[in-house]
């Protein structure tokens, strides 16, 4: 939504007060595994949700903006607030117990780490940037099973107790995922060749234009654009060494300029 909270409210007030509807593109909510994971989960079908582990490898090497290492953090803002939605969707508002960060010899933010406490369970976050491969994943645990998202395929697993952890019961556990995997990268090959792999965005898009139209809910409004903005701000403003890293970015910036 904007890469400071001061920016985010703005936009929410421009937006009441000229009577507009903002939506914010949180447009994984609305893929099509993360809707079922959010259905399994409603349904109980991994019991109680406790924790929640993300992690976000980002490629340098990928198709980038050329502005994005102008950018606070880089590619942080324009990233990370995918999982920090996603884990809030399934563990309720969240607060951060701790963070840490990482800079390359250039200043460049290479790692961002955080524990956070949400109204439901707790979650871990770890978003790897320069890592050679662009690999989003998200690991749903709960007190009877797990639901392991793979966010690029649009892929659900859904893995269920292991028991005693028996030779069998590994291998039925590998069978069962190994044929959900293939599963969902067949249907996720047929919708990209169809090009209907939207990853949640004609979804978005269309209740948007309900909210507007018929005055349904807005999808993804701007508290909760502000909500993860503030989260994101609590992890870089949390972790030691992010001052002292930023400054020695800006420098090295201002001496090559």
């Amino acid at each position: 939504m904007a890469t400071n909270l001061g920016d985010a409210t703005q936009m929410r007030l421009a937006a009441e007060g000229s009577n507009r509807v903002l939506c914010v593109s949180h447009n994984f909510l609305f893929s099509s595994s993360v809707q079922s994971a959010l259905r399994l989960t409603a349904e109980g079908k991994i019991g109680k949700v406790h924790t929640v582990l993300a992690s976000q490898l980002s490629s340098w090497s990928r198709r980038l903006p050329k502005w994005h290492t102008q950018l606070p953090g880089g590619l942080f803002y324009d990233e990370a607030p995918h999982m920090v939605y996603l884990i809030r969707e399934f563990v309720g508002e969240l607060n951060v117990a701790a963070s840490a960060v990482r800079f390359t010899k250039d200043g460049a933010l290479s790692r961002v780490s955080a524990r956070l406490d949400g109204a439901r369970g707790d979650a871990s976050f770890e978003m790897v940037l320069g890592a050679p491969v662009s690999e989003w994943l998200l690991a749903v645990i709960g007190s009877q099973g797990v639901l392991l998202i793979d966010i690029f395929r649009d892929i659900l697993l859904l893995v269920r107790s292991d028991g005693s952890h028996r030779p069998i019961d590994v291998l039925q556990t590998s069978v069962t995922s190994i044929s959900q995997h293939l599963l969902g990268a067949f249907r996720s090959g047929l919708s990209l060749l169809a090009h209907q792999l939207t990853f949640g965005h004609d979804e978005l898009v269309r209740r948007f234009v309900d909210s507007i139209l018929c005055k349904a809910p807005v999808p993804a409004g701007a508290s909760d654009g502000l909500e993860v903005i503030r989260v994101l701000d609590e992890i870089l403003s949390g972790a030691p060494g992010w001052d002292s890293g930023l400054r020695h970015r800006n420098t090295k910036s201002d001496s090559i300029g």
